[in-house]
């Protein structure tokens, strides 16, 4: 039996999203859970949605399975970097919030889809499983607060924070530490690919 649940947006966000929730009875814990079927959209006070309803996605659809397949394809790299430890030890955030981030990436790597679908597209993934990920009550601002925290505002100094830099710098350590590639400086200018080490523009490092 579903019935639908209204929360309130969080972190100063005005307005409020509907959700379809589900009763079940957990065995181990032997008493009755609630879980998230899927996120409805954005509604009023009082439940009335603002728009159609969001689909379900169920997992015996085929773009599911291909989705699914995107995301295992990439997700080894995850393990390899141990990127959501690096997320949680860097972005100074918890373990929750770390899976988050993974999920973006992955999402980003694979599918690209916007951040009002994300608890479908995660419900839907392997990602549940794969991070141990609680799929109750994601938003559209669980990730909104995930990008928020790869630069935000320092207390101590007043002034923005990019620790979406010091990530990158945590994850170049980890991918050089596992290549025989020679060290080069990578520059994000142009579509273009160049490759080998004698190209002006990026003298002694590689354009890609």
């Amino acid at each position: 039996m579903t019935f639908r649940k209204v929360c309130p947006s969080h972190n100063g966000y005005p307005g409020y999203y509907a959700y379809e929730y589900e009763s079940y009875w957990d065995k181990a814990k032997g008493k009755a859970r609630q879980r998230m079927v899927r996120y409805l959209g954005p509604c009023t006070k009082d439940g009335k949605l603002l728009g159609s309803p969001k689909p379900r996605l169920r997992l015996e659809a085929t773009t599911t399975f291909l989705a699914g397949g995107r995301v295992l394809a990439f997700y080894p790299a995850v393990e390899q970097l141990r990127l959501r430890e690096l997320a949680r030890e860097v972005l100074g955030v918890s373990e929750e919030v770390a899976g988050h981030f993974v999920a973006l990436v992955l999402n980003q790597v694979s599918d690209g889809v916007a951040d009002e679908h994300m608890s479908e597209w995660v419900q839907a993934s392997p990602l549940p499983h794969l991070l141990s990920l609680s799929t109750e009550g994601l938003t559209p601002e669980t990730f909104e607060r995930v990008r928020s925290s790869l630069c935000d505002l320092s207390p101590k100094t007043n002034t923005m924070a990019d620790h979406g830099v010091e990530l990158q710098k945590a994850l170049t350590r980890a991918w050089r530490s596992r290549t025989r590639e020679r060290p080069g400086v990578y520059y994000d200018v142009t579509k273009v690919d160049y490759h080998g080490w004698a190209n002006p523009l990026g003298a002694c490092s590689s354009i890609r």
